[in-house]
């Protein structure tokens, strides 16, 4: 892939679409029944999908100097380091026991 196949951010490059401030209303009502739903069963909080953590890590992400221009954008025009913590954690909605497989993932903030 060249360069020429990416478009590099500009402000104006997304709009919003014309009803998109009733969709959001739409997808955080549909999340705050999952999650209403999930605290009734468990009659505690728990997130409504990958509810199981593994593990936490705390690090660093560091942005490499001399970037070519195609990833020198947003987060990563500047070489600097910012602070991370990745939570891994299980698919499922639900924290079933270890011994239940199911696939892994991780976030990073």
């Amino acid at each position: 892939m060249s360069t020429h196949d990416r478009v590099r951010y500009r402000p104006d490059l997304e709009q919003p679409f014309p009803n998109e401030e009733e969709l959001v209303r739409q997808v955080v009502t549909a999340m705050q029944h999952a999650n209403e739903q999930v605290a009734a069963k468990h009659r505690h909080g728990l997130r409504d999908a990958h509810a199981k953590s593994h593990g936490v890590l705390a690090g660093e992400l560091r942005v490499a100097p001399n970037l070519p221009g195609h990833l020198a954008q947003g987060l990563f025009a500047t070489p600097r380091s910012y602070p991370v913590i990745v939570r891994f954690s299980t698919a499922p909605a639900t924290c079933d026991p270890t011994r239940c497989p199911s696939s892994a993932d991780w976030r990073s903030r």
